[in-house]
Parts: C-alpha cells; structure tokens; sequence
C-alpha cells in the first residue's frame, strides 16, 4: 500500500511535467514508466488511475492521463502477456464477487451506510455500545476520516471549486484537478452498492498531496500564515494520536500472533517440510501462517468456487469459514493439518465424533485448536 501512494503520487507528478511540457516526449515516456510500475505493485493503484482517467476527460477533457494509463496498462500486458492477463482477469473476478457477495459479509455488516451513521447509526453505537466501541466505529468512517485527518484536502477543494483561478500557479490548477477527481471517486465508491470498489478515503489518501498544497494555498491566501500553522500542527498531533492507536491495536493484536507462532512451531515440530497440508476455517490465520513451507487450501480468488462453494456460500463472516464447507475443503483436498478456531462453531470432534479414531488434536489454547487428519480408507 506505500509503495502503490508512493508510485501514484509519482505518476502524477510525472503527469503535470507532461501537461506542462507537451512536446517533451521523455517526460510522456517517464509517466508511461511510472504507471507500468504501479500497475505492477499495486492494485488499487490500478483502480485510481483507470477511475481518475475516466473522471479527467469527462470533467475536464484531459486525455494525458488516460493515454498514459492506457499505455502504462500495454506495456504491462506486453512485458507480462501470460500473468497480465489473469491478474487483469483475476481483478475484474474478484470485483465482480466481491460486489456480489464479500462486500455483504465483510463490509457492509459492520457498517450500514456511511452516510446513515450521521442520523441514526452513531448515536445508536453511543445507547448501545461502551464508549471506546462507539468511538472506534466513529473513527473508521470514511467521511470522518477525511474530514478530521486531511482537513487541507476539503480547504483547497472548495477553494478550487469556488475561487477564481485565472492566472493560478500552475501546480494549484493541477492541485485542483487531482482533488476534484478523488472527491468524485470519494462520494461515488461512498454508497452501499458501490462500496465494493475499496474504501472511499483511499481515493482522497492517493490524492492528500495535491490536497495539501492546495489547501495550504486557500488557508493562506484567506486567512493568512496563522491558521495554515495552526491546522499543520492539528495534523502533527492527530497523527501522534493515530500511532498511539494504532500501537494500542498491536498490543491488542500480540497474544494472537503469539498463538499463531506457537501453532506454526507445534506442527513444525510434528511434520517434515513439505508434507503439511494446511487449512483453517479462519482466513486470517491461514494468512499469517503462509510463510511456511507447507501446502495451503485458502479461498485464493474470490471470483472462483473453492471445494464447490461460492464466496457468499463458504463465509458465515468473514474471515470465519462454515463448518459444512470446512469438512468439504478437507476431505477434498486431503487436508492433514488443520486450525479451528472455535470461537464461533464450538468444538470440533464433539461435530465429527464418527471421525475420532482419524482426528487427533495436537495442541490447543483457549479457542484455538490444532488437529491432525488421517486419511479414511476411501481417501487412498
């Protein structure tokens, strides 16, 4: 995810040398360069520059960036022509279920509507919930985010769209351009039926630069030097405040991880190299255990069935896996080792006592338990 901000940020920049120098045919060649690369890292940068493409020639009839996302996105489908196409493939499969199905059980669960949370879902939190919850589900709504943790990007947007911009510097009128595209993308991707196209405040996040030096503008030129410094320092202290957060979740996150490692050291210590084949009705186990040299069944892409099941099929909530379909993934892979998190499906061999004599657990913590799979007569 750095390296995708990173790499936009520099595609863009590229972009308005180009815009600035048209008939400097290197730096064309150097936006094409910089998009392959982003292409190639990052997803999501992917998706913001075909969106903000889209969004340049019909807003303000600019086709640099198209031609040179287009051109990014050949080069890439030339150097790469058999992993280009599956990953461009895979992508647009894994948009398709995503929207369909995952975006039900994964983010639409916890939040109704971004929007709705104004009138109704965050003073339902602060009736129901203590109040560190409430906080959080507040804190994690994407127009809170923009609101509160990139205050210049709203400041130069408006200045953009209400300010007469004749004789701007040029790099404000670019600023000004690149924010409006991701405030668009923002409000689109906002709603429930489109929130599957990612976060909305990933499109602003991709854009914070512009939306800095143009609000750093607007405040100054409005207000003067005092209050560009004091939202700087506003900002200084909110991102204190978001590493404070973020080292009190992975402290949260630690007795987990413990576990984890403990599991990947258990079967280490029962297994030769190779011969583990490993799955867990817990996604994000199987995630942070994929740094072992074993064989995995996971739910690889969302677009695909795995053991017959569709996405909506296999997840009771996401990352948690139904146990019918657990039982499948294992008898049809040949599954030898195998992780149940049993914080929501209970015990494992009181729901398989037929298979005791072939399930044997290995270790357990809590919840948490780590079985070995002997295959039946009829497996051989």
């Amino acid at each position: 995810r750095p390296l995708g901000l990173l790499l936009v940020l520099l595609l863009l920049m590229a972009q308005y040398s180009v815009l600035n120098n048209p008939g400097n045919p290197w730096l064309f060649a150097l936006a094409v360069f910089v998009g392959y690369w982003a292409i190639a890292f990052n997803t999501f940068a992917l998706q913001t520059m075909l969106t903000f493409s889209v969004l340049s020639i019909a807003i303000f009839s600019n086709w640099y960036m198209p031609a040179a996302t287009l051109l990014s996105l050949a080069l890439f489908l030339a150097l790469h022509p058999s992993y280009g196409w599956s990953y461009i493939k895979h992508t647009f499969l894994f948009s398709k279920a995503y929207s369909a199905d995952l975006a039900a059980i994964f983010i639409l669960v916890r939040r109704y509507s971004i929007w709705r949370d104004f009138v109704w879902d965050f003073w339902k939190q602060f009736a129901t919930n203590p109040l560190k919850k409430s906080l959080s589900y507040i804190y994690e709504n994407s127009a809170i985010i923009v609101i509160f943790l990139n205050p210049f990007f709203l400041i130069g947007t408006i200045g953009f769209l209400f300010s007469e911009t004749t004789g701007a510097p040029p790099l404000l009128a670019y600023s000004g351009m690149i924010i409006t595209l991701a405030l668009v993308v923002f409000i689109a991707t906002s709603f429930r039926k489109t929130r599957f196209y990612g976060e909305p405040e990933r499109y602003v996040e991709m854009a914070s630069v512009f939306g800095n030096i143009s609000g750093i503008y607007y405040t100054y030129i409005w207000f003067g030097l005092a209050p560009v410094m004091a939202i700087l320092a506003y900002c200084f202290v909110a991102v204190m405040i978001q590493i404070f957060i973020s080292k009190m979740l992975a402290g949260h996150l630690e007795g987990n991880i413990s576990q984890y490692d403990k599991v990947i050291q258990v079967i280490n210590d029962n297994f030769e190299q190779g011969a583990v084949r490993f799955a867990a009705n817990n996604e994000e186990i199987t995630k942070y255990v994929m740094t072992e040299d074993w064989n995995f069944v996971r739910y690889w892409s969302f677009g695909n069935p795995l053991a017959g099941f569709n996405v909506s099929e296999t997840f009771y909530k996401y990352p948690f896996i139904r146990m019918p379909v657990f039982e499948e993934i294992i008898a049809r892979y040949g599954v030898n080792v195998c992780v149940i998190d049993e914080n929501l499906e209970g015990d494992f061999l009181s729901k398989n006592p037929e298979k005791k004599d072939r399930i044997h657990e290995l270790y357990r913590h809590d919840n948490l338990a780590v079985y070995t799979i002997e295959k039946s007569g009829s497996e051989d």
